[in-house]
């Protein structure tokens, strides 16, 4: 009896185990060839694995207009009177120092910035004027990957101040007059909080807000009263539908919200949403944001204006934008550049006003000298009637011309 109750059980536990290989075989089935088909592919298409042009090759040349080996990664790409001399200058700053170019793109000096060895700060660097007098200082920003501090550095490059305490990182940093005083404030994302400094690098205020994760930090006038406001972006985790941009006051107050809805918004607005320049009868804020296999312009009320064609663009560290007047008296087109250090490349795209993607262009950014950068600016040369796009590269600048 006992004997037969043994085998009895045996084939219990057989039958069992058959039960649990077959519906894990079943589940993997599944798995493959149902739900794995359908999860959005957040790596890099086919595509665009390879470097070089894969659209539109035919219609646009790029040529090298500016290069120093004393540069670094070129981050910013700024027109304008940045100089005591009169008159506008072309500054490109980069990693490890700025070039002020004339207007045919012929230097005339070059500010070799300050880096401690003890703390680096920023990925990027911006031109910014704190108090306007048309002589420009420089914003290296951190990243949201905590392991740099931002800095601000006068306009021979020397550091005037860090952010935070000397174990301090900034995840992101903006430029703005936000209390209309004269002079820039910068909102900080650091050490998980939101905090203004002033133009001295003095925090005004800190604030915590819930039921959102955010790692971008931008400045704009989306309350169109002329002063801009702190603007990030916020989700609640209980309902996937509330994506927000929000924006602060001088006082750390809520006096804006731009819902948004689908559209994997998520990941852009945290990660890597930038203002983007758009001419509008109004031109109010404009947003520029990578969605899963798309890039998104949107107005300050959250409306899209352009989706076009990018894909690849889930995992994104940094995502900028221009509109570019290619062809004389034409609509803009929109430039896009975004990046991916998981993927460790940079991607190049125009959409024209409809979203047709007209040129896309892919490029590593590690062992290649011709790499492209986050430094991108619309720029009409002396005697032309159309706009060229000048773009960031490491220790260059690519110049982008429609072909005639």
């Amino acid at each position: 009896m006992e004997k037969t109750e043994r085998k009895r059980t045996g084939l219990c536990c057989a039958a069992i185990a058959g039960v649990v290989v077959l519906a894990v075989l079943a589940i993997a089935v599944v798995v493959k060839y149902y739900v794995l088909p359908r999860i959005p592919s957040f790596g890099p298409p086919r595509g665009l694995e390879g470097e070089g042009p894969s659209v539109g090759a035919d219609r646009f040349e790029a040529t090298v207009v500016f290069e120093d080996g004393r540069i670094g990664p070129v981050s910013d790409i700024a027109i304008g009177d940045y100089d005591p001399a009169s008159g506008d200058e072309i500054v490109v700053a980069g990693l490890n120092g700025a070039a002020f170019l004339d207007q045919h793109l012929r230097t005339t000096s070059f500010v070799e910035f300050e880096r401690p060895e003890d703390r680096p700060y920023g990925r990027t660097v911006e031109v910014v004027d704190v108090d306007g007098d048309g002589v420009c200082e420089f914003l290296a920003r951190g990243s949201y990957l905590g392991l740099d501090q931002g800095a601000l550095l006068d306009h021979e490059g020397r550091l005037l101040w860090r952010t935070g305490a000397d174990t301090g990182t900034c995840a992101s940093m903006a430029a703005g007059d936000v209390d209309s005083d004269g002079l820039l404030e910068f909102a900080t994302f650091q050490d998980g909080a939101i905090e203004p400094l002033d133009a001295t690098g003095t925090k005004i205020w800190e604030t915590q807000p819930e039921g959102m994760q955010t790692h971008t930090i931008q400045m704009a006038d989306v309350t169109s009263d002329g002063v801009p406001e702190v603007v990030y972006g916020r989700h609640d985790f209980e309902d996937d539908r509330k994506v927000e941009l929000v924006g602060l006051d001088a006082q750390g107050e809520i006096v804006y919200a731009a819902r948004r809805k689908g559209d994997y918004l998520i990941a852009g607005l945290f990660f890597a949403f930038s203002v983007c320049p758009w001419p509008t009868a109004d031109s109010p804020p404009h947003f520029l944001a990578p969605l899963i296999s798309s890039i998104m312009l949107f107005d300050a009320e959250g409306r899209t204006v352009l989706k076009g064609r990018a894909p690849g663009t889930m995992i994104t560290d940094f995502a900028v934008g221009t509109p570019v007047r290619f062809q004389a008296g034409s609509n803009p087109w929109l430039a896009s550049l975004v990046v991916s250090f998981k993927y460790e490349s940079s991607s190049l795209r125009v959409h024209d006003p409809e979203g047709q993607l007209l040129y896309e262009e892919t490029r590593l950014l590690y062992g290649r000298p011709d790499v492209l950068w986050v430094g991108m600016a619309p720029w009409q040369p002396p005697g032309e009637d159309a706009e060229v796009l000048l773009v960031g590269g490491a220790d260059k600048v690519w110049q982008y011309r429609l072909k005639p």
